[in-house]
């Protein structure tokens, strides 16, 4: 009796990944540590190839896999951020209040000053509903508008300085804790794609070792615990060569049970988009 391997595992669900290699490691768990798998008796010739530790490698890179992907927390960069986009914001009204407030100045230098910078404040429109990245930019351009060479008797004369300065400290914070949480989701994503991938290959190294052992102990009573994690696989192999049947039916535009092909269609969907994000709703930007 031997022992398939899953195939087309990445077309399963990171989720679903984990709980495959889960409850393929408990069942193997189960057989092994109640040495269910035992020697015949009175046979002296066929030892066994002592199966009891071999799935240590697989289950640490299991533990890896799920602490970077399933059981993933929230960057603390992302609640920083939160913090830091809400006072830049806050500054940046500030900064617009103090430069309004000139505009009916009795000093005609100061008044035309604020007027010209009211002016450039209107870049600044629609600030509210742009993205984090455009805010950044939108805010890092007008503070350094307002300061530059041909504003800058203006800026002096108005006394923008301390404003100008505590807006562009705010925004140079945000855009680097952003920098820091892409640089630490670039990581995650190949880590946890790399564990995926270790996974695997001490998945399939285990199974290899179950069906040697199969193979080369026959009076041994290997056959429950195959039979056990066979049907395990099956299930999830079922589920995997579903989803390829329906993708490979879109794909070449033909119709394959339409009332199948949506619920397929949803769930590869599914996968494809939990797999390219690689769990990406356990991480809160």
């Amino acid at each position: 009796m031997v022992l398939q391997t899953l195939k087309n595992q990445s077309r399963l669900t990171v989720g679903e990944f984990g709980n495959f290699l889960n409850d393929f490691l408990d069942t193997y768990n189960m057989y092994t540590t109640k040495k269910v798998v035992v020697e015949a008796e009175n046979d002296e010739e066929n030892k066994d190839i002592d199966l009891s530790n071999k799935q240590i490698k697989m289950r640490d890179s299991l533990n890896a896999f799920n602490a970077v992907v399933i059981h993933s927390v929230k960057m603390p960069e992302s609640g920083k951020m939160t913090e830091i986009d809400k006072l830049r914001y806050k500054k940046v009204r500030s900064l617009i209040a103090l430069i309004r407030s000139y505009l009916t100045d009795e000093n005609d230098a100061i008044r035309e000053a604020a007027i010209n910078y009211n002016v450039l404040t209107n870049n600044l429109k629609g600030l509210s509903t742009c993205t984090n990245a455009e805010q950044s930019n939108l805010i890092s351009n007008f503070v350094n508008t307002i300061q530059n060479d041909i504003h800058k008797e203006a800026f002096a004369l108005l006394k923008l300085e301390e404003r100008t300065r505590e807006t562009k400290e705010a925004n140079d914070e945000y855009i680097r804790l952003s920098k820091e949480r892409d640089d630490t989701e670039k990581n995650r994503v190949a880590s946890s794609s790399d564990c995926r991938q270790q996974c695997m290959l001490d998945y399939r190294h285990l199974v290899s070792l179950i069906n040697f052992a199969q193979e080369s102990n026959d009076a041994l009573l290997y056959d429950e615990m195959i039979k056990k994690l066979s049907a395990q696989t099956i299930r999830v192999q079922e589920l995997v060569n579903r989803r390829a049947k329906a993708a490979a039916a879109r794909k070449r535009g033909e119709v394959y049970e339409q009332e199948d092909i949506k619920e397929l269609k949803m769930e590869d969907d599914m996968v494809e988009m939990e797999n390219n994000m690689d769990n990406v709703e356990t991480m809160e930007a």
